[in-house]
């Protein structure tokens, strides 16, 4: 690309690409329209689309091709201009189907009305295919309702009807926001079904899903249903294999509404199955209201509901489950809301609020987690400052509640939270029928069991979300180093244990691997322009855009004296900081420096700073490049540089 980077990294591997005889087609210079360069296309063929608006309903039967928008998904547009779905992949098509850079937007699916009908999805439809959807936005698609015990289409992806050996989509790098279920509404007389997901339906389905961010989609009502409510961001009904969720944001979706006779209303963020959840942000979704004033079972959760999750390294906060009706049995969880064996682990779960139960006989929801039933475990977790649902007969728990089966806390802190009020009060940190055990914990309040503490764990900053812990902190080296299976990484995905043993909570305080000077320097990161650009950990490979930034905010350096430098390593073991240059990694193979000084500013510059972008040419599974800028100033702290925080990019 004009005026860009290539960014090569030596790390001792040859690469060889080996090139086919696929054919490009062009759209519109040699085919006038998408659909006409898929048709015309076969197995292998790439359809390249300039940049553009394109007012289509695409199908893609019968070919594995890559679909690629050469200019990206912010210019390369594809409207269903409300006419249907946007895009329709037909079944046994695998993972070489590669759809990449588009933006699929206004599509409509077709309402659903009679029984054994279901509402069509408004985005993307894939029917028993196992597609890549990479750096796509699929926005402000609508589900079509439906009526007589149909399922509402989904707003913006519905993966439908896969068996166990089909693999499931792989959705990478991707937008899926503002989209709404469809709803039911009369039809005959009848209101009976299930609202639609928002942003994304499983049925009988699987996927993997990776650096990909779901939000503001909202879910379908549902009335006199035997379904549950339509979902705000994901919905995983009957899925076939483990879904898994990695370095992704499930934030600021809505559930729908549960009326007259429906059972469990869906959760904002994640509802169903036993997802596999790793290094991701859940927050600020609100579980599904109960409207009914009977049959209703519970409202939706506020966060995540699943039968048997896996929640391993992801910030859990800011969630609200659902208002339980008049004649509602419990209001749910507000963080995680579990029904089986779980796992919860080196996660922050903090600032959830669980459901109030109706004004009739009920339980209130828990605030930060609450199980139903089964063995759940819950580890180096840090879970504060929740506030457990309100109700008329039993209140939820502000931290953890535990209805049955049994629950323990290990090397975990419960600090701050708060049960809710009603006739029965929720216990502020831990309470239920259920059994809970806890060791090596710090349980505000204090918790019968060995090596409990009761202590202020001394938290950065509670009041702006930031719960790692002070260097002063008592809970440091405090919990157990010898538990079985203990995890390696803390919440943000550095080494664990440190010191003699390890800590408690999610944080293993360390000031020594990628940690910058703390000084007015600040490396920011984004891959295809899109993301947190303060994330420590990103995503790279061949044909993705890294756009790099170094600038001083209070302009206390000179852009002139910035430098950009990085290591490679092992994807999973961090390099080793050099003494006495605390951040400048090193790893066996030495260090590799991006260029040999000041780079050019290219791209216009950055305000006070430095901008770069690079394209990547090469991807080595398996490793990492650490990144870090640094201005080397005599004004610095030490009298020579200023380091800011290192971001590790690992190869796809």
């Amino acid at each position: 690309m004009t005026g860009k980077t290539c960014l090569v990294v030596v790390l001792l591997i040859s690469i060889v690409q080996i090139a086919g005889a696929q054919a490009t087609l062009q759209v519109p210079a040699t085919y006038p329209t998408i659909q006409a360069g898929i048709d015309n296309a076969v197995t292998g063929d790439t359809v390249l689309v300039a940049p553009g608006t394109y007012f289509e309903n695409l199908i893609i039967q019968d070919k594995e091709i890559r679909l690629i928008g050469s200019g990206g998904p912010n210019v390369t547009i594809v409207d269903g201009n409300n006419a249907g779905t946007v895009l329709c992949i037909k079944p046994n098509l695998g993972r070489a189907l590669w759809i990449e850079g588009f933006t699929f937007t206004h599509g409509r699916g077709v309402d659903g009305f009679g029984y054994g009908h279901e509402g069509k999805p408004g985005g993307i439809y894939v029917q028993c295919s196992s597609p890549t959807i990479k750096n796509c936005r699929i926005v402000n698609n609508r589900g079509g309702d439906v009526g007589d015990r149909a399922q509402g289409g989904a707003g913006g992806i519905a993966l439908m009807g896969c068996g166990p050996d089909i693999d499931g989509a792989a959705i990478l790098n991707c937008v899926i926001r503002a989209n709404i279920g469809g709803t039911t509404i009369p039809h005959l007389g009848v209101m009976n079904g299930q609202g639609g997901t928002g942003g994304v339906l499983l049925t009988e389905a699987n996927m993997f899903m990776r650096a990909t961010y779901v939000r503001d989609n909202c879910g379908g009502d549902s009335y006199f249903s035997t379904m549950t409510v339509g979902a705000g961001g994901v919905e995983l009904s009957l899925p076939r294999r483990q879904t898994k969720f990695e370095d992704s944001v499930i934030c600021d979706n809505v559930a729908g509404m549960a009326g007259e006779g429906t059972p469990l209303a869906g959760a904002g963020g994640i509802h169903g199955g036993s997802p596999e959840i790793l290094f991701c942000v859940v927050d600020n979704n609100i579980g599904g209201p109960v409207g009914g004033e009977f049959g209703v079972n519970s409202s939706g959760a506020g966060g995540i509901y699943g039968l048997a999750p896996k929640i391993r390294n992801t910030y859990i906060r800011n969630n609200k489950a659902g208002y339980s009706g008049m004649e509602g049995l419990r209001g749910a969880g507000g963080g995680v809301y579990v029904a089986g064996n779980a796992l919860i682990e080196s996660s922050v779960i903090t600032d959830n609020e669980g459901g109030s139960d109706g004004l009739a006989p009920g339980m209130g929801g828990g605030g930060g987690i609450h199980a139903l039933s089964g063995d759940v475990t819950v580890i180096q977790c840090t879970v504060a400052n929740n506030v457990g649902g309100s109700a008329y007969d039993l209140c939820g728990c502000g931290g953890i509640h535990s209805d049955f089966g049994s629950l323990a806390i290990v090397n975990s802190i419960l600090w701050g939270d708060s049960g809710g009020v009603g006739p029965t009060p929720g216990a502020p940190e831990a309470g239920g029928p259920g059994l809970i055990t806890a060791v090596f914990s710090n349980v505000d309040g204090g918790w019968i069991g060995f090596g409990n503490m009761n202590v202020d764990p001394l938290f950065v900053a509670e009041a702006t979300g930031d719960y790692h812990l002070m260097p002063t902190s008592p809970v440091r080296d405090m919990g157990d180093g010898l538990v079985p299976d203990l995890p390696l990484k803390d919440i943000d995905g550095e080494p664990r244990p440190i010191g003699n043993s390890t800590d408690m909570g999610a944080d293993e305080f360390n000031r020594d691997v990628y940690p910058g000077t703390g000084e007015d320097l600040v490396l920011e990161t984004v891959v295809n322009y899109w993301g947190d650009p303060r994330g420590s950990v990103k995503y790279f490979g061949i044909g993705d855009v890294l756009d790099v930034r170094i600038f001083s905010p209070m302009a206390s350096f000179s852009p002139g004296d910035f430098w950009l430098l990085g290591s490679p390593f092992l994807t999973g073991s961090p390099p080793m900081p050099i003494p006495g240059f605390p951040g400048f990694q090193l790893d066996p193979f030495g260090i590799m420096v991006l260029a040999p000084g000041p780079l050019p500013v290219l791209d216009g510059g950055w305000p006070n700073g430095r901008r770069w972008i690079f394209n990547g040419t090469v991807s080595v599974p398996g490793w990492s490049l650490m990144v870090q800028g640094f201005a080397l100033d005599g004004s610095a702290l030490n009298g020579w540089y200023a380091a800011t925080q290192g971001h590790e990019l690992r190869f796809d």
